[in-house]
């Protein structure tokens, strides 16, 4: 049995469709939020796949490290020690900094 979010989609439209469900309201948005997840995933595995054939396209741009380090600082609390320094900056790719930031666990930094 599938519990991803197929599963939960096929699951639902099934019920609809044999009559054992409504589709109301409070369905379809739990539907559309199931859709959401998996888009996100789908776009995680196209990017995944386009970094393993190393054609990942980086938009680099000057950004300012010390709002970056703030931001970090702030989500993992006591769990990270930084001393910031002002005006520090930084070429970068600030879509893919938040992707690293945002999941630390799969990015090699912890």
């Amino acid at each position: 049995m599938n519990r991803g979010p197929l599963g939960t989609i096929r699951g639902w439209l099934i019920a609809t469709q044999d009559g054992l469900a409504d589709l109301d309201d409070e369905l379809v948005a739990s539907l559309v939020q199931e859709t959401s997840f998996l888009e996100h995933l789908v776009d995680d595995l196209r990017d995944l796949a386009l970094a393993d054939a190393g054609m990942l396209r980086l938009e680099r741009v000057e950004i300012d490290a010390t709002e970056l380090l703030r931001h970090v600082a702030a989500a993992h609390g006591s769990r990270v020690d930084v001393r910031i320094r002002e005006g520090m900056l930084v070429e970068a790719d600030p879509v893919r900094l938040r992707q690293i930031i945002g999941n630390p666990e799969t990015s090699g930094l912890v």
